[in-house]
């Protein structure tokens, strides 16, 4: 079985400066499942925060699946403020989300 995938890599900061870029990606026709690799995420600010929120709630309008990755305790602390781990699921390598996703 084959499943219509995209898988987004982000390192570095995510940020005011650097999220108008990832929501363009996102604003693309996506396909069925959409994994964001941020296991080399340093920095995840609010603008970034507000970039995932989104593209979660976009993949729930439209009927996809989306996951988050990340193995920083920064980044998954951030999310958990903020409740977004409760709205997408975030897992600890990649693999993990492609098993449990595809």
């Amino acid at each position: 079985m084959t499943v219509d995938l995209l898988v987004l890599s982000v390192s570095g900061d995510l940020d005011t400066c650097t999220a108008p870029l990832l929501q363009h990606n996102l604003s693309q026709a996506l396909p069925a499942v959409t994994v964001l690799d941020l296991s080399r995420l340093e920095f995840l600010g609010v603008a970034g925060l507000q970039v995932l929120e989104a593209a979660a709630t976009n993949a729930v309008a439209e009927r996809r699946r989306i996951g988050l990755v990340t193995g920083s305790d920064s980044v998954r602390r951030i999310m958990r403020l903020f409740d977004l781990h409760l709205r997408v699921p975030v897992y600890p390598l990649l693999g993990d989300a492609l098993r449990e996703l595809t």
